[in-house]
């Protein structure tokens, strides 16, 4: 881990967007659901950059969408946040628990609707009908 950030490479590649050193690590064995000392996984950090590609690699190769970083922001969570909304569609495809709530509870949908820079009602309406 990186004495700084308390990240391991994986997680360092995923924040930074290196996709094929995210593939060499995971194929030479870096464990895919590995946490720095935030909680992050690198689906998590994926979604905290609106990773979109990265992040689909991560869920294709098993990556757990319900995980929860120290503060209960799941990729959803950030998704949201960060405004990818293919990202976040992506994800409840995937299952990803619509109704989550972070430590301080908020919810994915409070999250969207606090965002400023919406471009349509689409996902709001999907996760609307989740609930």
């Amino acid at each position: 881990p990186h004495p700084e950030f308390g990240s391991p490479p994986l997680l360092i590649a995923t924040l930074n967007g290196h996709t094929e050193c995210v593939h060499f690590l995971l194929e030479e064995g870096a464990e895919l659901e590995q946490r720095n000392k935030f909680g992050w996984t690198p689906l998590l950090a994926a979604s905290s950059r609106g990773h979109l590609m990265l992040a689909g690699y991560l869920v294709a190769r098993n990556a757990d969408v319900q995980a929860q970083d120290k503060l209960g922001r799941t990729p959803l969570h950030n998704a949201v946040a960060v405004g990818c909304d293919e990202l976040a569609k992506g994800l409840i495809e995937e299952r990803a628990d619509v109704s989550a709530r972070t430590k301080d509870g908020k919810t994915v949908l409070s999250l969207e609707l606090g965002r400023p820079q919406r471009q349509s009602k689409e996902l709001e309406n999907i996760l609307t009908e989740r609930m």
